[in-house]
């Protein structure tokens, strides 16, 4: 007769997925983190009274013209940093869940 659907799902395909779950909900946070600096850059994003490093990249535009370069290079770092700790979080994930299967 054999197992029902529920207990297959359970039983095998549930762990199987399991570790691509985990890595692509980790591996979402570097696009969210981009999506929202750059709404917030062209004024679309959170409210202009929050400080968000789209928001500050912006008013660093002012900046640039006179030469004040440096206004945006922190920001901008730090948005760059963030995303790529976030993608090589994910992907050492992965990887650690990657090498647990047979």
């Amino acid at each position: 007769r054999g197992a029902s659907w529920p207990q297959v799902v359970l039983r095998h395909v549930l762990p199987a997925a399991a570790a691509q779950l985990l890595a692509g909900l980790v591996l979402l946070f570097p696009h969210a983190i981009l999506h929202e600096a750059s709404l917030s850059f062209l004024g679309f994003g959170i409210a202009s009274e929050q400080a968000t490093i789209g928001a500050m990249l912006s008013e660093s535009l002012r900046y640039l013209a006179a030469g004040r370069w440096w206004t945006a290079l922190l920001p901008g770092a730090a948005l760059v940093g963030a995303a790529m700790l976030f993608e090589l979080l994910g992907r050492r994930v992965q990887a650690m869940l990657h090498r647990g299967q047979p």
